[in-house]
């Protein structure tokens, strides 16, 4: 089918009119040219009905868009005062009973219902001991019809709703199991099918009974708070992570939850500090690296019988990640500089060596300083090799 409006001709993929019952075009009516496919039915007889659509009349009409006289349909809808409403245009060959549904929708002058959530990410609960979750919600719908519903056969989470707060509390029993983790979906609606309804899901994950590692800290700008902590890549009980390092804390914690302890600091010497708590923590030492840049950083863990860190048989190592033309500090300073004039005025200082010399002498000194050294001999050493994040 095809849809003509003031001679032109458009896909009807959404038969459309506004609140005020004028098409979208803002036309008092619609025009509707159907056409038959494939060409030896192109002339076959149709007739079409409106289903579930008693705001609004159908009649025959002719329409010639191209100058050739058509068989066509017209569509009146009358205003509507209340929520969007949807019905469907039916095409029907009378010679083979074939027919074709085209939706119809109208906006209301009521607005469509919205509902927004405090969290669109997946949320993740720890296996043991998972702290509650609160989702929020806002809607434009009456409160009452709010609803959250869990998806059928999920026993170890619960939803409880709160309609006059405006929430959502999830709560897990615990994991036992060191190889599986858990998922569910919880379904939030708000309004009703008669009305407008709007609908959100929530992604819920618990982790298996196994042990994780969260990193966070000043030392790691992109996740300095506990919030917004990292969860380590693990392979058995060596947790990795490859990132920008800087000056500052270093702070391990096997938990998500706020108020878990204890956490782990690094140490200068590659050990674990435990940190019994907050004040712990606050006082907690910090990591000093001589250029801030990108480290891969390989942490050892290990455990005891109850399955808790042993800070005192841990380690943890950084390796320093050279990058493409970076060189050494203590080299570049033995080469002569100079200064010139930049663009906009500004005088900048660089490497005075020609081009080639230099692209010479840094692929060089690249080859002998990509292995950066890690924690060794009580002291954090680098490989001396310099590369710099934009921006921090």
């Amino acid at each position: 089918m095809r849809t003509t409006r003031a001679g032109r001709r458009a896909s009807p993929a959404a038969i459309g009119f506004d609140a005020d019952g004028r098409t979208t075009d803002g036309l008092a009516f619609g025009t509707y040219i159907v056409t038959v496919n494939p060409y030896g039915k192109m002339y076959s007889d149709w007739y079409a009905e409106l289903v579930g659509t008693d705001w609004a009349t159908l009649d025959y009409h002719t329409a010639s868009p191209d100058g050739a006289v058509e068989k066509a349909l017209r569509i009146t809808c009358s205003a509507n005062t209340d929520y969007k409403r949807t019905g469907t245009l039916r095409v029907t060959l009378s010679k083979t009973g074939e027919s074709v549904d085209f939706p119809i929708t109208q906006v209301g002058l009521k607005p469509d219902a919205t509902l927004t959530l405090s969290t669109e990410s997946d949320i993740e609960m720890m296996a043991l001991e998972p702290a509650e979750v609160t989702v929020a919600f806002e809607t434009n719908m009456p409160a009452s019809t709010v609803t959250a519903e869990l998806e059928e056969g999920v026993e170890w989470l619960t939803c409880t709703l709160d309609r006059e707060a405006g929430t959502i509390v999830l709560a897990a029993s615990d994991n036992t199991s060191p190889t599986d983790m858990r998922e569910a979906t919880v379904t939030v609606s708000a309004g009703t099918e008669d009305t407008s309804l709007a609908t959100r899901q929530i992604k819920v994950r618990q982790l298996a009974n196994e042990t994780y590692l969260f990193i966070y800290g000043s030392g790691i700008p992109h996740f300095a708070a506990f919030g917004d902590a990292a969860q380590m890549n693990k392979n058995d009980l060596v947790f990795g992570l490859d990132h920008y390092f800087r000056s500052g804390k270093v702070i391990l914690s096997t938990s998500r939850t706020p108020d878990a302890y204890p956490r782990y600091a690094l140490t200068a010497d590659g050990k674990l500090a435990v940190l019994a708590d907050a004040a712990a923590e606050a006082a907690a030492p910090e990591l000093t690296f001589g250029i801030a840049g990108m480290n891969a950083l390989r942490v050892t863990i290990a455990l005891d019988d109850d399955n808790n860190v042993v800070a005192a048989d841990s380690k943890a190592e950084f390796t320093r990640i050279s990058t493409v033309n970076s060189m050494p500090e203590s080299e570049l300073a033995g080469y002569p500089t100079k200064e010139y004039v930049t663009r906009d005025g500004k005088t900048k200082t660089d490497d005075d060596r020609p081009a080639l010399e230099r692209r010479r002498g840094d692929g060089h000194l690249q080859a002998g300083q990509r292995s950066g050294r890690g924690l060794e001999d009580g002291r954090l050493r680098r490989s001396g090799v310099f590369d710099a994040q934009p921006g921090l």
